[in-house]
């Protein structure tokens, strides 16, 4: 561990004490504001330019506003939760570290989006100025900010990044479940929540060792909802309100939605939970300022996009009326047709159940144990409902739409998207349940408790059989990213670094490997990231048509107008990483004028000769 992690995570715990007994911010929301407020800091940073000073700003100002709460508060009252919780976040910071320490990337969503990004940023101190790296526009950078701040920058440590990114679902978790009553009377409690919130994760069909973004969405969504159904005043959990709806939107391209609904759930409870008008008129001008910070930091991001020419990159093709006309009257093309039967065949089957049987329980639960606050949880858990439902269809608009005609009808990644709803209603019911059990929703004698009781176990009970169906069967995927990259990725590797290392810095190199499905493309692409530039992106497999059944990136490209691209674009190297007979019949004699043949993993430096190239090979 580096000394910038170190310091940056001393800052946390000092941000986290100055909430807590400057601004008197809960001790439960107090470590999940902290990083939220770095993440903001470090977003206005980085589309200024000034990534590296907003780092320091950080770490400088922690420090001395947290001498100044100490001095400030001399009583030492309520440090006991405090300190406790910090103690645990601390020790599993630290187990985390030590159990981490092997493990790196390994999937292709890793490697194309989040991981790629956080290496930029820690390797470069800013975000990617080109409009050809900007990696996917509709993937902010908040998450990655996050990975940067705790990051060692001497080198890339994908461990600790994805320590960075469990610690800031911790601190979202703790929030959510904690408010009074959480860690409790023991230092087990919180231990025993922490399996059962990981079993829960699991259940939703979520990686728990993984820099995916869809936890992340999920508990910053409950985190709002929960929160905004909380706090009477701007000094409670209305703050992490703030926050959340601020670093939504630059998390990811549906934040945005997700934030919306958590504004919505905020006015509704204010409009019909607060009876005190005072109270009332200052809940609608907290609502108002929600939605200019949330406006905020959607337009901020989409003017920086603007600004290097960068696209959305889901760009609709149809409009509201012609989707109403598709799904109600069946009026679209046959590929639109399969898109929404392959949807609504996917949705009516085991998501539909996953989602009633979630909405049953989280209903019943509702009726049967919160009493006290039963309207508050009633209006969030109606707000997360129908945020469930707006989400779905959106989605399904979305893979008409938006996705190209391969992952469209496919319903390419839907297991993943729809896991964040599923994880959503899994963590708020059971932040309801804690809140029902514990008597935060109930007035004593309002409930029998054996039937409390009762309920209870039953739902641990048939929640604890899925998850042990599951979870024996998510084991061995679940813990294998812990020993590191599998002996084929680790290969590629070997032979990529040798060729990363004769580039310079904002080299343009082109990728070849036949016949494959883009896996080798974006690792390469991640293992260049914050060291060369660009990478030629779709098209690393050439031919005359598809090479195999489903193969949507072979580029049909002849010998000429290949060498031409290069030449036109201004690469700098070609990389072949593996050819065929096709490849070689083909486009052989450009790279082998001598005959001598064309060994996979073999770099190319690219001589530009008048209105040609000529493609030398490197020694590596």
């Amino acid at each position: 561990m580096s000394f910038d992690t170190i310091l940056a995570f001393l800052a946390i715990l000092g941000l986290s004490f100055t909430g807590r007994y400057l601004f008197r911010i809960g001790t439960y929301n107090v470590f999940a504001c902290s990083a939220l407020v770095v993440v903001g800091v470090l977003y206005f940073a980085s589309i200024t330019g000034t990534l590296l000073i907003g780092w320091w700003l950080v770490v400088v100002l922690s420090f001395a506003l947290t001498a100044f709460a100490i001095i400030a508060n001399k009583s030492g009252d309520g440090k006991r939760n405090f300190v406790l919780l910090g103690g645990i976040v601390t020790t599993l910071a630290v187990g985390l570290v030590l159990i981490t320490r092997k493990f790196e990337f390994q999937s292709w969503d890793e490697f194309s989006h989040w991981a790629r990004m956080s290496k930029f940023l820690i390797l470069r101190s800013q975000l990617p100025e080109d409009a050809e790296v900007i990696i996917l526009p509709s993937y902010p950078p908040a998450v990655n900010l996050w990975h940067y701040f705790l990051g060692n920058r001497t080198f890339f440590d994908e461990g600790l990044c994805l320590v960075a990114h469990l610690l800031i679902e911790v601190a979202l978790v703790i929030s959510i479940l904690g408010e009074r009553h959480f860690p409790g009377r023991s230092f087990f409690e919180p231990i025993g929540l922490a399996i059962g919130v990981i079993g829960l994760k699991v259940l939703a069909g979520l990686p728990v060792f993984s820099i995916y973004l869809e936890g992340f969405l999920a508990e910053m969504f409950v985190a709002g909802l929960v929160a905004g159904s909380r706090g009477k005043l701007p000094g409670k959990s209305v703050v992490l309100v703030f926050l959340i709806v601020f670093v939504l939107p630059i998390s990811k391209a549906v934040g945005t939605m997700l934030a919306a609904f958590i504004v919505i759930n905020f006015v509704i409870q204010s409009w019909f939970v607060i009876e005190v008008k005072a109270e009332r008129i200052m809940k609608i001008v907290q609502a108002l300022a929600l939605i200019s910070v949330m406006a905020i930091s959607h337009f901020s991001w989409s003017m920086h996009l603007s600004q290097i020419n960068s696209p959305l990159i889901f760009q609709s093709r149809g409009g509201i009326g012609q989707f109403l006309e598709l799904i109600l009257y069946g009026k679209g093309t046959d590929l639109e047709l399969a898109t929404v039967h392959n949807f609504l065949t996917a949705i009516s089957g085991r998501f539909g159940l996953v989602f009633l049987f979630l909405a049953t329980c989280l209903l019943g639960l509702n009726s049967l144990i919160i009493v006290r606050r039963r309207k508050e949880w009633m209006i969030a858990l109606s707000v997360l409902l129908v945020g469930v439902v707006v989400y779905v269809v959106g989605l399904l608009y979305l893979y008409v739409y938006a996705f190209g005609s391969y992952e469209g009808p496919r319903l390419a990644s839907l297991s993943r998207y729809m896991s964040v709803m599923v994880w959503a209603c899994l963590l708020f019911g059971l932040a309801m349940l804690i809140d029902g059990v514990r008597g935060g929703g109930r007035r004593r004698g309002d409930f029998p408790k054996p039937t409390i009781i009762a309920v209870s176990a039953g739902i641990v009970i048939l929640l604890s059989v899925l998850f042990t169906l599951k979870f024996w069967k998510a084991v061995p995927s679940q813990v294998s990213v812990l020993s590191g990259r599998p002996s084929t990725l680790k290969t590629m590797e070997v032979e990529f670094d040798k060729a990363i290392h004769k580039l310079q810095l904002g080299a343009k190199v082109y990728f070849i490997c036949q016949g494959s499905n883009g896996l080798e493309n974006v690792f390469f692409d991640y293992k260049l990231s914050g060291k060369a530039a660009k990478l030629s992106g779709w098209g690393w497999s050439l031919g005359d048509g598809p090479l195999f059944e489903g193969d949507v990136w072979t580029v049909k490209i002849t010998k000429e107008q290949f060498v031409q691209k290069i030449h036109d674009e201004n690469f700098d190297f070609v990389y072949l990483m593996k050819s065929d007979d096709l490849f070689v019949r083909k486009y052989g004699d450009v790279f082998d004028s001598a005959g001598d043949g064309l060994p996979d993993f073999t770099l190319f430096k690219v001589v530009s000769l008048n209105d040609s190239v000529e493609f030398v090979p490197v020694e590596l």
